[in-house]
C-alpha cells in the first residue's frame, strides 16, 4: 500500500475518532452503540498501521491472495453486528408500542367520551 494512500486512510480513521469522541461528550448516541463506533474507527486506524499483519492473516492463514478481502470480511462483520443491535431495538420498540396501544386502550375505555356527555345533555 503506498505511503499517500495509508496517510488518508489514517487521517479518515482519526477524523472519525474525533467525530465519535464529539458524540460520546454530547450524548446523542447509546452507549451499546459507541462500542462499535470507536470499534471501528480503531480498526480503520489500524490498517495502514498493521497492513503485514493483514495480508499475513490473508494469504498465509486463510488462503485469499490479497488483504483487502480480508478488511472488508472485518468491515462487513461490523455492519451485521450493528445490523443485529438494530433488529434488536426495533424488536423491543415494537414491544414497547404494543404495551402502549393496550395501555391507551384502556384508558380509553376508563375515561368517558365527550361525545357521551353531549348526548346524555340532549335528553334531558
Amino acid at each position: 500500500m503506498e505511503l499517500k494512500l495509508k496517510l488518508i486512510i489514517f487521517f479518515i480513521g482519526i477524523f472519525f475518532l474525533f467525530i465519535i469522541s464529539f458524540f460520546v461528550r454530547s450524548r446523542p448516541i447509546r452507549p451499546s452503540l459507541i462500542l462499535l463506533w470507536l470499534s471501528v474507527s480503531c480498526f480503520i486506524i489500524s490498517i495502514p498501521l498493521f497492513e503485514p499483519v493483514y495480508r499475513f492473516i490473508s494469504v498465509e492463514i486463510i488462503g485469499f491472495d490479497d488483504s483487502r478481502h480480508v478488511i472488508y470480511i472485518i468491515l462487513i462483520g461490523f455492519l451485521l453486528a450493528h445490523l443485529f443491535y438494530l433488529t434488536i431495538s426495533l424488536s423491543q420498540l415494537s414491544d414497547y408500542v404494543k404495551v402502549l396501544i393496550k395501555e391507551l386502550a384502556i384508558l380509553e375505555g376508563e375515561i368517558p367520551n365527550k361525545s357521551d356527555y353531549k348526548k346524555n345533555d340532549h335528553h334531558e
